[in-house]
């Protein structure tokens, strides 16, 4: 009848002593070759979401058009407070349980509006316009967790880069069907 309605929710854990990012690998990297670094490292991870909601549909518009919502539910990422200084052995120390605090939840809400034409032939063509993070919605995804660093519990990524999630941003498109 000219749509269509998709929900899913996930409920997950990640916990362990050693870090789930691309970068941990399985060899442990440099993590246990100083024994501060396993002080509080059992705990959740760092790419634990527990809290996953995903709904999105299509619907055909008048005139052909068809519009696709997108909404998005997670878990903030987790956090935990540490020091970093040299008298331990130049390695940050964790002063609670890993990933003992969690930032806010990401809630996106992302809009495509469609309008396909026909050509001579089989040949269509169709213009895309989509709309990411409607609301603009700015959601801390890292923070600085060093108690010592001045930019303690600010967003961040590095020195530089604020760690908030990307503002709203809209983006044209065609799509060739042949």
């Amino acid at each position: 009848d000219g749509w269509m309605f998709h929900i899913d929710y996930t409920y997950s854990v990640a916990k362990g002593n050693h870090v789930n990012s691309y970068t941990g690998g399985s060899s442990g990297g440099n993590y246990y070759y100083n024994p501060n670094r396993q002080i509080n490292a059992y705990g959740a991870l760092a790419y634990d979401a527990p809290h996953y909601l995903h709904i999105y549909g299509t619907v055909e518009l008048p005139l052909g058009f068809v519009l696709t919502p997108r909404f998005l539910l997670q878990s903030g990422r987790n956090w935990h407070r540490s020091i970093y200084n040299n008298w331990a052995g130049r390695v940050p120390i964790r002063l609670e349980e890993r990933g003992s605090r969690r930032l806010p939840y990401r809630k996106t809400l992302d809009l495509r509006l469609e309008k396909v034409f026909m050509l001579p032939g089989r040949t269509r063509i169709g213009v895309i316009l989509d709309v990411f993070n409607v609301f603009n919605g700015a959601v801390e995804e890292l923070v600085g967790s060093n108690i010592a660093y001045a930019n303690y519990g600010k967003a961040m990524r590095d020195d530089m880069i604020p760690g908030v999630t990307a503002p709203r941003y809209i983006r044209v498109g065609l799509r060739f069907f042949f």
